[in-house]
Protein backbone atom coordinates (compact mmCIF):
# COMPACT_ATOMS: atom_id res chain seq x y z
CA UNK A 1 0.00 0.00 0.00
CA UNK A 2 1.04 3.57 -0.65
CA UNK A 3 -0.04 6.74 1.14
CA UNK A 4 -2.12 9.15 -0.92
CA UNK A 5 -3.62 12.53 -0.09
CA UNK A 6 -6.88 10.89 1.00
CA UNK A 7 -5.32 7.95 2.82
CA UNK A 8 -3.79 4.68 1.66
CA UNK A 9 -3.83 3.38 -1.91
CA UNK A 10 -4.12 -0.42 -1.86
CA UNK A 11 -2.35 -2.24 -4.72
CA UNK A 12 -1.15 -5.69 -5.65
CA UNK A 13 2.53 -6.56 -5.08
CA UNK A 14 3.01 -6.63 -8.87
CA UNK A 15 1.72 -3.08 -9.29
CA UNK A 16 3.79 -1.88 -6.33
CA UNK A 17 6.91 -3.42 -7.88
CA UNK A 18 6.25 -1.78 -11.27
CA UNK A 19 5.65 1.64 -9.73
CA UNK A 20 8.64 1.34 -7.39
CA UNK A 21 11.20 0.80 -10.17
CA UNK A 22 11.18 4.38 -11.52
CA UNK A 23 11.09 5.73 -7.95
CA UNK A 24 14.16 3.68 -7.02
CA UNK A 25 15.92 4.74 -10.24
CA UNK A 26 15.41 8.41 -9.26
CA UNK A 27 16.95 7.83 -5.82
CA UNK A 28 13.73 7.55 -3.80
CA UNK A 29 12.54 11.18 -4.06
CA UNK A 30 10.02 12.30 -1.44
CA UNK A 31 8.19 14.49 -3.99
CA UNK A 32 7.26 14.17 -7.64
CA UNK A 33 4.81 12.58 -10.04
CA UNK A 34 4.14 8.89 -10.54
CA UNK A 35 3.79 9.43 -14.30
CA UNK A 36 5.95 12.47 -15.15
CA UNK A 37 5.71 13.91 -18.67
CA UNK A 38 7.15 16.75 -20.69
CA UNK A 39 3.94 18.78 -20.19
CA UNK A 40 3.97 22.30 -18.75
CA UNK A 41 2.87 20.98 -15.33
CA UNK A 42 5.27 18.02 -15.43
CA UNK A 43 2.56 15.41 -14.95
CA UNK A 44 -0.03 13.55 -17.00
CA UNK A 45 -2.67 15.95 -18.30
CA UNK A 46 -5.82 15.39 -20.35
CA UNK A 47 -4.23 16.34 -23.68
CA UNK A 48 -1.09 14.30 -22.95
CA UNK A 49 -3.21 11.29 -22.03
CA UNK A 50 -5.29 11.65 -25.22
CA UNK A 51 -2.14 11.69 -27.36
CA UNK A 52 -0.68 8.69 -25.54
CA UNK A 53 -3.98 6.82 -25.80
CA UNK A 54 -4.18 7.50 -29.54
CA UNK A 55 -0.60 6.38 -30.10
CA UNK A 56 -1.14 3.22 -28.05
CA UNK A 57 -4.29 2.33 -30.00
CA UNK A 58 -2.53 2.88 -33.31
CA UNK A 59 0.54 0.81 -32.43
CA UNK A 60 -1.43 -2.01 -30.75
CA UNK A 61 -4.22 -2.27 -33.37
CA UNK A 62 -6.76 -2.38 -30.52
CA UNK A 63 -10.21 -1.01 -31.35
CA UNK A 64 -10.85 2.49 -30.06
CA UNK A 65 -12.43 2.76 -26.61
CA UNK A 66 -12.96 5.43 -23.97
CA UNK A 67 -10.19 4.99 -21.37
CA UNK A 68 -12.64 5.67 -18.53
CA UNK A 69 -14.32 2.33 -19.28
CA UNK A 70 -11.25 0.67 -17.79
CA UNK A 71 -12.50 1.83 -14.38
CA UNK A 72 -15.75 -0.07 -14.89
CA UNK A 73 -13.91 -3.20 -16.06
CA UNK A 74 -11.42 -3.06 -13.20
CA UNK A 75 -14.04 -2.53 -10.51
CA UNK A 76 -16.27 -5.27 -11.93
CA UNK A 77 -13.32 -7.70 -11.80
CA UNK A 78 -12.34 -6.50 -8.32
CA UNK A 79 -15.92 -7.06 -7.15
CA UNK A 80 -15.78 -10.63 -8.39
CA UNK A 81 -12.40 -11.17 -6.71
CA UNK A 82 -13.69 -9.60 -3.48
CA UNK A 83 -16.37 -12.27 -3.33
CA UNK A 84 -19.12 -9.84 -2.43
CA UNK A 85 -17.20 -7.75 0.10
CA UNK A 86 -18.56 -4.42 -1.12
CA UNK A 87 -16.90 -2.52 1.70
CA UNK A 88 -13.43 -3.78 0.72
CA UNK A 89 -14.19 -2.90 -2.90
CA UNK A 90 -15.20 0.68 -1.98
CA UNK A 91 -12.05 1.05 0.14
CA UNK A 92 -9.78 -0.18 -2.68
CA UNK A 93 -11.48 2.17 -5.17
CA UNK A 94 -11.22 5.11 -2.77
CA UNK A 95 -14.97 5.62 -2.76
CA UNK A 96 -16.68 7.30 0.19
CA UNK A 97 -19.60 4.89 0.00
CA UNK A 98 -20.61 1.56 -1.55
CA UNK A 99 -23.29 3.51 -3.44
CA UNK A 100 -20.52 5.17 -5.48
CA UNK A 101 -18.94 1.76 -6.22
CA UNK A 102 -22.31 0.44 -7.35
CA UNK A 103 -22.17 2.77 -10.37
CA UNK A 104 -19.05 1.02 -11.67
CA UNK A 105 -19.73 -2.66 -10.99
CA UNK A 106 -21.60 -4.67 -13.61
CA UNK A 107 -21.80 -8.32 -12.52
CA UNK A 108 -22.30 -10.86 -15.27
CA UNK A 109 -24.93 -13.59 -15.07
CA UNK A 110 -22.14 -16.14 -14.55
CA UNK A 111 -20.91 -14.27 -11.46
CA UNK A 112 -24.41 -14.11 -10.01
CA UNK A 113 -24.84 -17.86 -10.59
CA UNK A 114 -21.49 -18.52 -8.86
CA UNK A 115 -22.58 -16.51 -5.80
CA UNK A 116 -25.89 -18.37 -5.58
CA UNK A 117 -24.09 -21.67 -6.06
CA UNK A 118 -21.79 -20.87 -3.13
CA UNK A 119 -24.85 -20.00 -1.06
CA UNK A 120 -26.41 -23.32 -2.01
CA UNK A 121 -23.30 -25.27 -1.03
CA UNK A 122 -23.20 -23.44 2.33
CA UNK A 123 -26.68 -24.67 3.12
CA UNK A 124 -26.10 -28.25 1.99
CA UNK A 125 -22.67 -28.64 3.61
CA UNK A 126 -24.35 -29.53 6.92
CA UNK A 127 -26.95 -31.77 5.36
CA UNK A 128 -29.56 -29.02 5.16
CA UNK A 129 -31.02 -27.58 1.98
CA UNK A 130 -31.38 -23.82 1.93
CA UNK A 131 -34.52 -22.79 0.10
CA UNK A 132 -36.73 -19.83 -0.50
CA UNK A 133 -40.24 -19.18 0.76
CA UNK A 134 -41.53 -20.67 -2.47
CA UNK A 135 -39.67 -23.90 -1.77
CA UNK A 136 -37.20 -23.52 -4.66
CA UNK A 137 -33.52 -24.22 -4.09
CA UNK A 138 -31.08 -21.33 -4.75
CA UNK A 139 -29.69 -23.21 -7.76
CA UNK A 140 -33.08 -23.25 -9.45
CA UNK A 141 -33.72 -19.63 -8.51
CA UNK A 142 -30.48 -18.50 -10.17
CA UNK A 143 -31.50 -19.84 -13.53
CA UNK A 144 -35.10 -18.67 -13.37
CA UNK A 145 -36.24 -15.86 -15.62
CA UNK A 146 -38.44 -13.29 -13.98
Amino acid sequence: MVLRATGVLPMTPEVHSLLSKPWKALGYPSRGWVFPTGSKSGHLEVQTAKRQHGAALESSKVSAFVPYTLRHTTLTRLAKAAGGDVFALAKIAGHSSIVVSQKYVHPEAETIDEVLSRLSSMGTSKGKQVGTKSGHSPASVSSATI
